[in-house]
């Protein structure tokens, strides 16, 4: 079985995780993978070794004839769109094209659905006020797979729903393995390590001109490193790749930033860290740390503030806003909602959020809420009833993520229904 991937992603990692996990996961059956991909992947698609077709900006609507080549030279069973929206957003909007001519090729089409489209109203709200369509294709589509941590572990064949498990190459930390990095990162015994993901287009969402959205993605960072500060002395941090300046202002001697390395050496210092702090709960390093068996906390923010009121009563929830939060929102003004921090996303991610028992094996906190997030914080490092209670709920949810029938025979059944 020969399957195209499509991985449009123009940014972020986490369409080539799944990608690059499916293909993990099928070759022991014998799949044959071609990748259509955008030149930022690249590097990362052949070192593991796949053939890719390279979809550059300067082409313009001329990547369909780029596409046409591909397919007829490598004569696909079936396209794997990973995931829908990226396939449709980037060929429509960035190369100007029809993204749905691929049916003229009269081969399966398999959408990587990693937003329950179905349960949403086809809309994403950058903002509350800036909602964009988007496309309902999918809904013509007979099956769809759903990669699981991400979407909930619920598989309904017959509305062609296919949750699949997303590996992600973290294995549990064997003990000498974890010494051996945190020695050569000079973490003392009794020292915990906080690790702190760094994206850069969330930093620089330079397809965002909204003014409260780049405030947004300066100013976050400006908060949480304020939390950070106030960890016990033993917390180190450890930030790799696109670093927020603002982080760099932590104290210097128990600040560890780093590069960007290859996904090997990602994986040994995320195993190597006590806990994980993410902005969205979409975060693969996120998933990556839970398979690990290490804590991990997502900073959210669901309340909208457009004035002193709306402060107090957000405020009222968790105790009263402290005088460094106040102080916060006076500098940066009117804020909206978010789970993709800095955009909002809150409508959006409501279904693939609900009933989801993944929430149970990571922690959640409020932006807003000094206390709560500086107490939860050091519970995950330091107190181990807090831990144990954590690891229970990873355990629980990584049963029924096992509990999944194996992707192989997920894949199959699902491109028996798409061929109709």
């Amino acid at each position: 079985m020969r399957l195209m991937q499509f991985v449009l992603t123009p940014s972020g990692t986490g369409e080539a995780v799944i990608a690059l996990s499916l293909a993990e996961q099928l070759k022991p059956m014998g799949f044959e993978h071609h990748f259509v991909i955008l030149p930022g992947m690249e590097g990362m698609f052949r070192t593991a070794g796949h053939p890719c077709t390279v979809l550059r900006p300067e082409m313009g609507p001329a990547v369909r004839d780029v596409i046409h080549e591909a397919v007829v030279t490598h004569r696909p069973d079936a396209f794997v769109l990973t995931d829908y929206f990226t396939f449709w957003v980037v060929l429509e909007k960035n190369f100007g094209i029809d993204p749905w001519f691929v049916k003229d090729y009269g081969v399966p089409l398999l959408p990587v659905d990693t937003w329950e489209w179905r349960q949403t109203d086809f809309a994403m709200d950058m903002t509350p006020e800036d909602i964009r369509p988007v496309s309902k294709e999918i809904i013509g589509m007979p099956a769809h797979l759903r990669p699981v941590p991400l979407t909930r572990p619920r598989a309904d064949h017959e509305a062609g729903e296919f949750p699949f498990r997303l590996r992600v190459g973290a294995d549990r930390p064997s003990a000498a393995g974890r010494r051996a990095v945190r020695d050569e990162l000079g973490i003392r015994g009794g020292d915990r390590l906080l690790f702190l993901p760094a994206s850069a287009w969330q930093q620089r969402p330079v397809r965002n001109k909204d003014p409260r959205v780049l405030t947004i993605a300066a100013e976050v960072p400006n908060l949480v490193t304020h939390y950070l500060r106030q960890l016990p002395e033993s917390t180190r941090f450890l930030v790799v790749g696109d670093v927020p300046p603002a982080l760099r202002s932590l104290p210097p001697d128990r600040t560890h930033i780093l590069p960007v390395c290859p996904p090997e050496r990602y994986s040994q210092l995320l195993c190597a860290s006590d806990a994980v702090l993410a902005m969205t709960f979409q975060a693969v390093t996120l998933i990556r740390a839970m398979y690990a068996g290490i804590p991990g906390m997502v900073l959210t923010n669901k309340y909208t503030i457009a004035g002193t009121r709306d402060a107090e009563q957000a405020g009222a929830e968790f105790g009263g806003l402290t005088p460094a939060v106040r102080q916060w929102l006076a500098k940066v003004g009117d804020i909206y909602r978010f789970r993709l921090w800095p955009l909002s996303m809150y409508s959006l991610m409501e279904p693939v959020l609900q009933d989801n028992p993944y929430l149970a094996a990571v922690a959640h906190s409020e932006l807003l809420d000094e206390r709560g997030v500086v107490d939860g914080l050091a519970g995950l490092l330091n107190d181990r009833a807090a831990r144990d209670r954590l690891a229970e709920g990873r355990a629980g949810y990584l049963a029924e993520v096992d509990s999944l029938a194996d992707t192989p025979e997920v894949v199959s059944a699902a491109l028996r229904m798409a061929s109709g």
